[in-house]
């Protein structure tokens, strides 16, 4: 909940094949988070990516098959 709240626009998510990393997308800042679990009970947010240009990003997809490459689709 506390992320939520500081969140610019959240638009996707996607999980790590390991399940140790979860990207958030922010629309609004055109960005990717990774948050981490380390040690359990604490979270870490951190920006992955940060992309350039004007729209913002609609989907995130963890492809688990090619080892986790994360891939972003955005409107443009």
């Amino acid at each position: 909940a506390v992320l939520s709240d500081c969140l610019a626009g959240a638009t996707a998510l996607a999980l790590s094949p390991s399940e140790s990393a979860l990207y958030v997308a922010e629309s609004a800042a055109n960005r990717v988070l990774r948050v981490l679990q380390k040690p359990v009970g604490v979270y870490h947010a951190t920006v992955f990516h940060q992309l350039s240009g004007r729209s913002g990003i609609s989907a995130l997809v963890c492809d688990h098959s090619r080892g986790g490459i994360l891939y972003v689709a955005r409107p443009e």
